[in-house]
């Protein structure tokens, strides 16, 4: 992922050999799959979001000496808005209110959607299990576990800790450890020449659950098992990568760190689809393509010209690469066509003030 442009780093090259990738530029690749990324947001009317988005969620209040329709009580600093109550008539009070199909309260909070998956809810800094909550219509988080959300939260504070990468240097390898919420990732580079010896050390994190954990390499391919300490923070040895760059991924129960987290709610997910196999795969198919053209070789891309005979003159006007929405590659395209048939350009929206439809799981839940 680039420090400008932020993309998914679940790229899928399968469709080029292993050696083949294995030789590209690492440079010119990065470049590739940015540019592959964002072209295929743009053509599927950004249904799908590249990169998660982070909200710290601010629950709507109410006026002082006005009651809310939600079991919250009416706080002080609220503003007023037109809508239709429950009973049909329009009404110029606060909305906390709580659905009218719903026999009781329901704990929720309505999010920038729509929300295609849910990567972390942080509160306090710590991360909430997803079976605490669900997304009901594409965009409103709500609590299923007998709880309710934060009333407020410290805006002074960060929204979450940030952690620096700890180096630990072994006789065979570098191990660089680098952290997001609760979740921990190890990039091994092997010494030149390679040298005997295991891996050894002390992880700068504890690890939860059991103690063998798969290995990855720079394509994602699973090569083989890492052993950590369960419930601790020691290295094992490796089993199956060798002496080549591979990554480990982990969750640790380690608190977050410093800056103090106490009185902080934030939640982490994607606007839109999140990254899928059919996603990664158009995306590598795409890189492939952009790499060669950078690279000055033929590709599949289109020139984006179109040839004009006048009175006997031939000459070309530029049409754009992708004038009519598609790329001219059919294994692509094809993915482009289920998530924008139509050619849309943002995916629709429809309001109504009065319109109340059910309620949908449209994530978790479970």
């Amino acid at each position: 992922m680039t420090s400008a442009i932020c993309y998914p780093d679940s790229t899928d090259w399968s469709c080029v050999p292993q050696t083949t990738v294995d030789e590209l530029d690492p440079e010119m690749k990065e470049r590739a799959e940015a540019l592959a990324w964002s072209t295929l947001a743009g053509l599927t009317g950004h249904f799908f979001s590249t990169c998660p988005i982070t909200v710290r969620p601010c629950r709507k209040t109410c006026a002082p000496g006005w009651r809310s329709w939600a079991p919250v009580p009416a706080y002080s600093g609220g503003s007023f808005q037109p809508h239709i109550d429950p009973a049909g008539y329009w009404v110029n009070s606060c909305m906390c209110a709580s659905d009218p199909c719903s026999c009781g309260p329901i704990h929720e909070i309505v999010l920038p959607g729509p929300v295609g998956s849910i990567v972390e809810v942080l509160i306090d800094g710590a991360v909430l299990h997803p079976s605490a909550y669900r997304v009901d219509n594409g965009n409103r988080l709500v609590r299923q576990d007998g709880a309710d959300w934060p009333a407020c939260q410290d805006m002074n504070k960060p929204g979450g800790p940030v952690y620096e990468p700890v180096i630990i240097e072994n006789l065979s390898n570098t191990m660089t450890v680098t952290r997001e919420g609760q979740l921990v990732q190890i990039v091994v580079e092997p010494t030149e020449p390679p040298q005997g010896g295991m891996f050894a050390g002390t992880l700068p994190y504890v690890v939860r659950g059991g103690s063998q954990t798969n290995v990855y390499d720079e394509a994602g391919v699973n090569v083989g098992v890492f052993v950590l300490g369960g419930g601790t923070a020691d290295i094992g040895g490796s089993s199956g990568p060798g002496f080549v760059p591979f990554r480990i991924v982990y969750e640790t129960t380690d608190a977050p760190a410093s800056p103090d987290m106490t009185s902080t709610f934030s939640v982490e997910y994607y606007r839109g689809t999140g990254p899928n196999t059919m996603l990664d795969y158009a995306a590598g198919v795409l890189a492939w393509e952009f790499y060669q053209a950078c690279s000055g070789n033929d590709c599949r891309l289109p020139a984006g010209v179109t040839s004009v005979s006048r009175q006997g003159v031939s000459f070309q006007i530029a049409t754009g690469m992708f004038a009519n929405g598609m790329t001219g590659i059919r294994e692509v395209d094809a993915i482009i066509g289920i998530y924008n048939p139509n050619g849309l350009k943002a995916p629709p929206y429809v309001s109504s003030p009065d319109l109340k439809p059910g309620r949908v799981t449209t994530y978790g839940g479970r």
